[in-house]
């Protein structure tokens, strides 16, 4: 989700909704600027509506913002499809982080050492996947692929532990 914008937003903008040079990246500053609100409101989020809700609604987001990139009638809509995707997954990565830590408290270390490859498994061939699919002429099946992908998380959404609750907040 997060390679196929940030590596290939300015390219779709470009070649598929005729955006100019100028206007090309600024879906990838959308996307940025969502990614900070995101990061900056998930604490207080979680503590509100717990983990598995945010997770849900995060995925959900993804899903649809992702979808609307892949059928954006315009390069406008597209940015703020964009801006959208950053909001929501910058949540994803953080809570899961957190999630999985706490299933195994005694090997955290190691629990998110192969998080964290896994990760990175996952942006690497992400970006690469996008590429080749929008390398058909065809960029939106860039965006409507990770789209449907964004719907495993909130299949597994409920799996997501919550954080222990502390007194006095």
């Amino acid at each position: 989700m997060d390679s196929t914008v940030s590596a290939w937003s300015a390219v779709y903008l470009r070649q598929t909704l005729a955006a100019s040079l100028t206007v090309a990246p600024m879906a990838y500053a959308a996307y940025q600027a969502g990614t900070v609100v995101g990061r900056a409101s998930v604490d207080r989020l979680v503590q509100r509506v717990g983990t598995v809700a945010v997770v849900r609604t995060a995925a959900l987001v993804v899903a649809g913002a992702l979808a609307g990139m892949a059928m954006a009638p315009s390069w406008p809509f597209a940015v703020l499809m964009a801006g959208v995707v950053g909001l929501g997954a910058s949540v994803l990565a953080p809570l899961c982080l957190a999630s999985a830590a706490r299933l195994r408290p005694a090997a955290s270390e190691a629990v998110l050492a192969r998080l964290n490859l896994f990760n990175y498994a996952g942006v690497v061939s992400g970006g690469a996947v996008s590429g080749l699919l929008g390398s058909t002429g065809e960029f939106r099946l860039a965006y409507a692929a990770p789209a449907a992908l964004a719907l495993f998380v909130l299949a597994g959404a409920r799996h997501f532990t919550q954080p222990p609750r502390t007194s006095g907040t």
